[in-house]
């Protein structure tokens, strides 16, 4: 019964053909928006940590050759 339900599984849930993750810059403003207003976070503790984001987002990413 195992494998009959793997096939169903599969035929609930096809694979998405043509998706494509993009990457962009995150807009500041509309995320503390939500989180101040929908979620009561702290404003100073939301700019501070949306200032580490974007000098991480500016960084250079290593690869794994880097490591070795």
């Amino acid at each position: 019964m195992r494998g009959l339900q793997t096939v169903k599984l599969v035929d609930c849930y096809p694979d998405k053909i043509g998706y494509e993750n993009k990457w962009g810059k995150p807009a500041s403003e509309k995320r503390i928006k939500f989180l101040r207003e929908e979620n009561n976070f702290s404003v100073d503790r939301m700019k501070k940590a949306a200032e580490h984001l974007k000098a991480a987002s500016g960084a250079r990413r290593k690869t794994l050759d880097q490591w070795f």
